[in-house]
């Protein structure tokens, strides 16, 4: 039908103009996309709970759970700089507490094993007492056990030494764990044996001079030195002056050989015993 010769008329065009998009900054690209996922979620699970008010059941309850996977899932899909920035405010803050928190608790542990060696049991109660949570710190205090921050092993010689050096017996290194609310070894005779054993641990009360004829810790000699730090330096005569004396060196936690042994010497005297 089409002559060469004829007059060329265009057909009418329907289709509308091409209009290009309106320009926008990433900033508001990224609030259009935040609106749109949450308005979806919502109208999701306002969609999930209808189903599930008019017909529950299993059938019903096991589809809730694929619906919610599925929208979990949308999220999961996006990546890891958007879901932090579609995170809502009270997400954010969420996390920026226990973060806090976490911190709180661990920058405790760390401060309190900074001043002396702390027992398992001792430090979680120290740490209860500062109204932290107990499933995070049995979660930290056993991360610290396995590294090596605390031991329970260092904290009984951390013990014996302690009592050692303040002139302490045997029954008041035993009762000091007591005191100290530290659980006392089975083995704690043995450890403290350690220190008449001159082993590495006790090396700093053994004299390793050729004048000294005791091995490991001089005993007597430690209830010497307390006797005479609260009595003086003179032998008691009087029977009332070496009762008294007598049970300060039992509560001291001295054996009893020890401790009548230690009314006849004094600070001068103690090489005669040789």
């Amino acid at each position: 039908r089409f002559h060469p010769a004829a007059n060329f008329e265009p057909e009418p065009n329907t289709v509308p103009t091409y209009q290009p998009p309106k320009a926008q900054s990433i900033k508001e690209i990224l609030a259009e996309v935040k609106s749109d996922v949450h308005e979806t979620n919502i109208d999701d699970k306002s969609d999930i709970e209808a189903k599930s008010a008019v017909n529950y059941s299993s059938d019903d309850t096991i589809n809730h759970n694929n619906e919610d996977s599925k929208v979990d899932s949308q999220a999961d899909n996006l990546p890891s700089a958007l879901k932090a920035y579609l995170r809502t405010p009270e997400q954010r803050q969420a996390d920026i507490d226990a973060i806090k928190a976490e911190s709180r608790l661990r920058w405790l542990a760390f401060y309190y094993l900074s001043r002396r060696e702390y027992g398992k049991a001792e430090l979680k109660q120290k740490l209860l007492d500062k109204e932290q949570d107990p499933d995070k710190i049995d979660a930290l205090l056993d991360e610290f056990e396995e590294k090596g921050y605390q031991s329970d092993y260092r904290t009984t010689l951390m013990l014996i030494r302690e009592s050692i050096r303040k002139g302490r017996g045997r029954g008041r290194i035993k009762q000091e764990f007591y005191r100290k609310k530290v659980e006392m070894p089975s083995n704690i005779d043995e450890l403290i044996d350690m220190a008449n054993a001159e082993s590495d641990e006790f090396s700093e009360f053994i004299d390793d001079s050729a004048d000294n004829l005791v091995e490991g810790v001089d005993w007597l000699k430690l209830a010497v030195v307390a006797r005479t730090k609260k009595y003086g330096n003179n032998i008691p005569t009087e029977q009332k002056d070496k009762a008294r004396q007598l049970r300060f060196l039992q509560y001291r936690g001295f054996k009893s050989d020890i401790c009548f042994a230690a009314l006849n010497y004094t600070l001068e005297t103690l090489d005669e015993r040789f």
